[in-house]
């Protein structure tokens, strides 16, 4: 229910910020909330700005990933006002990503990625809405933690750039062409 609320207070500061009208369709409003959503991971700063971030994706996934959603309704003891830490978010077990379709973003032609398929012959499927956005993401992270991608990426990771349908085989064809 609190997500419910949330996803409600939202709309209604955008009802009142930009007039939206009835002719403003739901997916007009989820692809607004997800830039609203990118904007913000990409702006923290603090600790309290990371767990403030992952309340708001949180609510985002539950409100607009049907296969999160039933997740969560199927956890007896799980209540969102419980949640103190990052520690308290419920994940998707993995092998959601292998059966079912997990995408909270509409998109007409995601892009997919495959898992190694190490353990099993059924590799996990990642649906990308916003390839951009994903890169984005990864690069930041990666220099964050390695320091300048530029012409390294190879040498850090040549088991992971076999495989048309892997993302870092993706993102290392992007950055050397």
């Amino acid at each position: 229910m609190a997500g419910t609320l949330s996803y409600s207070f939202f709309l209604m500061q955008d009802i009142a910020k930009r007039r939206i009208t009835k002719s403003t369709t739901i997916f007009e409003y989820r692809l607004n909330m997800f830039s609203k959503l990118e904007n913000t991971i990409f702006s923290i700063q603090t600790d309290e700005d990371f767990f403030s971030c992952c309340l708001e994706v949180f609510q985002y996934q539950r409100k607009n990933n049907e296969v999160y959603s039933n997740f969560i309704d199927h956890l007896p003891s799980f209540k969102e006002e419980n949640i103190k830490s990052i520690c308290d978010f419920p994940f998707l077990p993995i092998q959601f990503f292998k059966t079912q379709k997990v995408l909270s973003t509409p998109t007409e032609n995601p892009t997919v990625f495959q898992s190694s398929g190490t353990t099993s012959d059924n590799a996990s499927k990642h649906y990308v809405h916003d390839l951009k956005l994903y890169e984005k993401s990864f690069l930041n992270c990666f220099e964050q933690f390695y320091g300048n991608i530029e012409g390294d990426l190879h040498h850090r990771t040549p088991s992971l750039l076999s495989g048309k349908k892997k993302f870092v085989a993706h993102l290392y064809g992007a950055k050397t062409h």
